[in-house]
């Protein structure tokens, strides 16, 4: 499973292709410990992009055993 599909299983809508490209980098630099700094897109919800963050830190977390799932 892709980080991309993990957390498109947690949201209700499929991902756009600039939320793919978010998701992708933003794994990079969560599992090489690189600080990641984005601007939002215009008009968009800036607590989107932190829910997404969210998402990845979760899996990232899970891949190194520090998160169990239930």
């Amino acid at each position: 499973m892709t980080i991309v599909e993990f957390v498109e299983g947690y949201l209700e809508h499929p991902l756009s292709d600039l939320d793919r490209q978010f998701v992708e980098k933003t794994y990079e630099s969560v599992k090489y410990r690189r600080q990641l700094f984005y601007i939002p897109p215009r008009g968009c919800n800036r607590s989107y992009y932190v829910i997404l963050q969210a998402l990845v830190i979760l899996a990232v977390g899970m891949e190194q055993g520090l998160i169990k799932k239930r």
